[in-house]
């Protein structure tokens, strides 16, 4: 979830000038996004279809700008992330094997809810990265494992978003829809969805998953009673920031000894590296750059679900505009860090990184990436920072604490579906971590 930055310099600093032919090669594929995005024809004539929830029907749609209409008479206020401009983005530039799909509620014929459906072709055993192991037993296992894996083929219909951590999969407007009765319309829903795409489209479902339903939710118990497996996988990590605090000093100061010390020589390997905000021409111009950065990240995490488009980053730039960031290292004019934020009304979303491995030892780069966000969420006013999953411990020890989501998944198969749950904890990573408490 991704950071403001106030550090807005001018693209001259380019190794090499932008020539007037170059610049107009860049404004091609922008202009196509934002045409595609302004004269998609809304389609008026899909019809509805009933759900075995009394009194609802759905639409369901390919594409947002078909959904247009009745998807902005629903879509929350405080939460970008199921909003039409974000979602237009990930559809420009969709992650690899993701193909997205729109639900419209009805309620006695008022648009009610939403949801967001992805169908991901699932196969475990691309997505894992196996270490290095010694010693026969050790080997042996892993070997087992590995075949284990390799039976997690899946066509998935998804629930939220591959992409992001956090209850991003749907919303009903709460004087109409009762928290309850949202998640039985939703259970309703997806085999409804999934008889759709396998009548109409040819697109054959085998399981169901339900994305990062906050733990302290009330009714998911009828997810349970439909037969779904409760998970949770690694929590989110979540940055409170104190109001009192009106600048980064202020922070610091908020630190215990060893953790402000640990700051300033932080902050003090940056000597030598520029940073700065890239505007949407510079994104474009160094894609190339930037997503070989985040693969070397992507690629060195045991578990990866899908990978981005090499354009994503700059779709999101084309649609979120200034509340979209991407903030970059440069070390002798080269590029060798980023982190991307986006403004989500009182949060900021720190998104994905990269770096160059070699020179984030040297220089600290991910520590000073986490510190820049937190300056950045205080200068912008946010209440919190969304840090997401992974590398809990170094988070923890900025001041983040872990929030935890539960997951439900079903498979068509009731044999699959018995075993899906152990074959899942068996790919999913054991990060053992120990929370820091950074804060006199």
């Amino acid at each position: 979830m991704p950071v403001c930055q106030l550090f807005r310099k001018n693209v001259a600093s380019l190794a090499s000038p932008m020539t007037a032919s170059w610049q107009r090669d860049l404004d091609i594929p922008l202009r196509a996004a934002m045409c595609r995005s302004s004269h998609t024809t809304i389609r008026r004539d899909i019809p509805s279809q009933l759900l075995s929830v009394e009194g609802i029907s759905y639409k369901i749609f390919s594409a947002i700008d078909q959904a247009l209409g009745a998807w902005k008479a629903v879509e929350p206020t405080d939460n970008c992330f199921l909003g039409a401009d974000y979602l237009r983005a990930v559809e420009q530039a969709p992650p690899e094997g993701v193909t997205p799909y729109y639900i419209v509620f009805f309620k006695e014929d008022q648009a009610a809810g939403l949801a967001y459906l992805q169908l991901i072709d699932f196969r475990a055993d691309e997505s894992l990265q196996w270490p290095e192991v010694q010693g026969v037993l050790p080997r042996f296992s892993q070997k087992m494992r590995k075949k284990a894996v390799s039976l997690l083929r899946f066509r998935l219909l998804h629930l939220g978003n591959v992409l992001l951590t956090g209850p991003r999969g749907y919303w009903f407007l709460p004087e109409i829809v009762e928290e309850k009765e949202a998640h039985q319309i939703l259970a309703a829903a997806l085999p409804a969805v999934r008889q759709h795409l396998q009548r109409h489209m040819g697109r054959a479902v085998d399981a169901y998953v339900v994305k990062d339903v906050p733990e302290d939710a009330a009714p998911t118990d009828v997810w349970t009673e439909n037969g779904y497996a409760e998970l949770c996988f690694l929590p989110n990590m979540l940055f409170s920031i104190d109001p009192a605090w009106n600048s980064f000093d202020h922070y610091l100061a908020s630190l215990h000894s060893k953790y402000r010390v640990r700051a300033r020589r932080a902050s003090r390997l940056l000597d030598g590296v520029e940073v700065r905000e890239l505007e949407a021409e510079e994104i474009y111009f160094r894609k190339e750059a930037l997503f070989a950065l985040y693969q070397e990240i992507a690629q060195s995490v045991s578990f990866n679900m899908t990978t981005l488009h090499p354009d994503y980053f700059s779709a999101l730039k084309s649609e979120l505009g200034d509340a979209f960031h991407l903030t970059a290292y440069f070390l002798k004019g080269k590029l060798v860090g980023f982190y991307t934020t986006i403004e989500n009304e009182e949060e900021l979303e720190a998104h994905f990184i990269g770096f160059d491995q070699e020179i984030n030892r040297e220089h600290q780069l991910y520590l000073n990436m986490l510190f820049r966000m937190i300056r950045d969420g205080i200068d912008l006013g946010a209440a919190q920072i969304s840090f997401a999953r992974t590398a809990m411990e170094i988070k923890s020890s900025v001041g983040a604490v872990a929030e935890q989501f539960k997951c439900y998944i079903r498979h068509r198969s009731s044999f699959t579906n018995v075993i899906v749950r152990p074959l899942i904890e068996l790919l999913w990573p054991d990060e053992a971590w120990e929370a820091r408490h950074p804060f006199r």
